[in-house]
C-alpha cells in the first residue's frame, strides 16, 4: 500500500490564515534554532551567536505559549487533561477524520 502524504496532513489551505501564519513563525523560529545549534556545535566560544540562540529560543517559547492560547497544543505532552488524546476534539480532528461523518 503506497502511503499518500497529502492524505495525512493538513495543507496551509485548509488552516486559517492568522494559524498559518503563526505555525510558519514557529517553524521559522525552530530552522534557525537547530541551525544555530550546529553552528555552535563547532564554535562554541561565538557570544554573538549563543545571545543569538538564547533570544530565539525565548522567542519560540512566546510563540509556541500564544499558538497553545489561540488554537490549542502543539504537542502532545501540551496536554493538561488527565485524559489521554482529549485534545483530539470535534473542532480539532486529524486530517484523516475530517469529512467522514459530515
Amino acid at each position: 500500500m503506497k502511503l499518500v502524504y497529502d492524505d495525512c496532513f493538513m495543507c496551509d489551505s485548509e488552516i486559517p490564515k492568522s494559524q498559518s501564519k503563526l505555525l510558519n513563525s514557529i517553524r521559522e523560529v525552530c530552522f534557525a534554532i537547530v541551525e544555530l545549534n550546529l553552528f555552535l556545535d563547532t564554535h562554541p566560544n561565538n557570544m554573538e551567536a549563543l545571545a543569538l540562540f538564547k533570544k530565539l529560543c525565548a522567542n519560540k517559547e512566546v510563540l509556541e505559549n500564544e499558538y497553545k492560547m489561540k488554537y490549542g497544543p502543539l504537542k502532545v505532552c501540551d496536554v493538561s487533561d488527565n485524559t489521554p488524546f482529549s485534545w483530539v476534539s470535534e473542532d480539532n480532528k486529524w486530517p484523516w477524520q475530517r469529512g467522514i461523518n459530515e
